[in-house]
């Protein structure tokens, strides 16, 4: 037998979509939720550099996200630990980084020839 489980690192580009994590997480037959890793290497992938009013959004959505499903043995925790990380990114302020991130998020869409962060996060339509 083999125990399993999942960790994520919480950052800029999956914060919007951390919930596919845990709907991934239930389809694989898992009871947990994954381990939530605060991310802060690179530093243009932190939270904090996102607007506050889009990250209070990405908040939104995982609260919904928790209404509609209680599903998960360590629910309050990893609830409590994801929101907690969302908080500390709004109450530290944007690093005004913004720019650089976008910045370095284009150059990787190039060189990898990715589609645009856009097309895969609507949230970040209205940042490019």
């Amino acid at each position: 037998k083999t125990y399993c489980e999942i960790h994520t690192c919480v950052q800029m580009l999956n914060i919007f979509n951390i919930t596919d994590v845990y709907d991934f997480s239930k389809k694989l037959g898992l009871s947990r939720l994954p381990f939530h890793i605060w991310l802060d290497q690179p530093s243009w992938l932190m939270l904090n550099n996102l607007p506050a009013d889009h990250l209070k959004l990405a908040k939104e959505k995982i609260e919904t996200y928790f209404i509609k499903n209680n599903r998960f043995t360590n629910e309050n925790t990893a609830k409590s630990q994801i929101l907690s990380y969302i908080d500390r990114a709004i109450s530290e302020g944007v690093s005004n980084n913004l720019s650089n991130s976008l910045r370095k998020i284009r150059q990787i869409e190039e060189i990898r020839k990715l589609p645009k962060i856009e097309t895969i996060v609507p949230e970040f339509h209205d940042l490019i």
